[in-house]
């Protein structure tokens, strides 16, 4: 297996009431040739296209997974904190 855990950004709010980043790592168990994590629940998924949008800050509607199909993606917390997608996904 080439990894036990895959790392990921996570944004939370803090009780100074703005959002941060946060590094952590999902563990993964042993599945064949590659790495699986545990199920993650969730009320459901959506799908949204976004070519060259830039959006001003505003509070996230829902609680969101982020996975860029595409392009790249580059957040910014209310710490003032900044970070990109570490890589420039594309679609095949």
């Amino acid at each position: 297996m080439p990894s036990d855990r895959v790392k990921a950004t996570r944004i939370y709010t803090g009780p100074d009431g703005r959002s941060h980043f946060e590094e952590v790592a999902i563990p993964l168990k042993p599945s064949g040739h590659s790495g699986v994590s545990d199920p993650v629940p969730g009320p459901g998924v959506i799908f949204r296209a976004t070519a060259g949008a830039v959006l001003d800050f505003h509070p996230a509607p829902r609680r969101q997974l982020v996975i860029p199909l595409e392009g790249a993606v580059e957040l910014q917390c209310g710490d003032g904190a900044a970070s990109g997608s570490p890589w420039p996904a594309t679609s095949t």
